[in-house]
């Protein structure tokens, strides 16, 4: 079991009031703090835990996630479940990939509120050799979809990833990833389905979680 204290951090994307340390004469402004729990038990292994944000304006984001790696002799299958309550503003301004307006189209105290279950595997192919394949799925309600507005939409993404070490401290690799979206999820992305190879940051945050699994 662990608990972490942050006094914030600097997010200017989330306008007047947002992230940019504690506020003085305001204890529970500003701030971050996170409680995680994990239980191991042979070739399985648990984890769960909860974080709160709060702005500058005591507005906050509630993050819920519970995961489960199983392994086997050269493979581990990874599930997990992420949910997240958002009345800051900062999940609307951190994902959409069209200009929306923080205080026009982004309001604090929407409520926005994003359910995903994912799941995956690694597969150690060869000693040099691994394969990866992870999906990710989210349904969002309350989302910021422009002109003030809010929508509820789904996305999909799949994720394949295939590394080989040259040796200890080297290594090539090659991903690709399959993303659709419907309804709000859409000014996530310019289009409906999208593939292309810049889901590293995704891949390698899912081969983080296995580790620290």
């Amino acid at each position: 079991m662990a608990a972490m204290y942050s006094f914030g951090t600097n997010a200017e994307s989330t306008g007047v009031g947002g992230f940019s340390g504690q506020v003085p004469g305001h204890l529970g402004a500003g701030n971050m703090v996170g409680f995680t729990s994990s239980y191991v038990a042979g070739p399985l292994s648990v984890a769960a835990g909860v974080q709160q944000n709060s702005d500058n304006s005591n507005h906050k984001q509630t993050i819920l996630n519970a995961d489960a790696v199983y392994a086997f002799s050269t493979a581990k299958v990874y599930i997990g479940y992420l949910h997240s309550k958002d009345d800051t503003g900062f999940v609307d301004s951190a994902l959409t990939q069209q200009p929306l307006v923080q205080g026009v189209d982004i309001l604090k105290g929407s409520g926005r509120v994003d359910n995903g279950p994912f799941a995956g595997v690694t597969w150690q192919a060869t000693h040099a050799q691994t394969l990866t394949g992870a999906a990710y799925y989210d349904h969002m309600s309350n989302a910021a979809i422009g002109n003030g507005l809010l929508g509820s939409g789904n996305r999909y993404t799949f994720v394949a990833l295939a590394e080989y070490a040259l040796s200890k401290r080297t290594e090539v690799y090659g991903t690709v990833d399959f993303d659709k979206v419907s309804g709000a999820a859409s000014v996530e992305l310019p289009g409906k389905k999208q593939s292309d190879r810049r889901c590293a940051r995704s891949a390698d945050d899912f081969l983080k979680r296995l580790d620290q699994g």
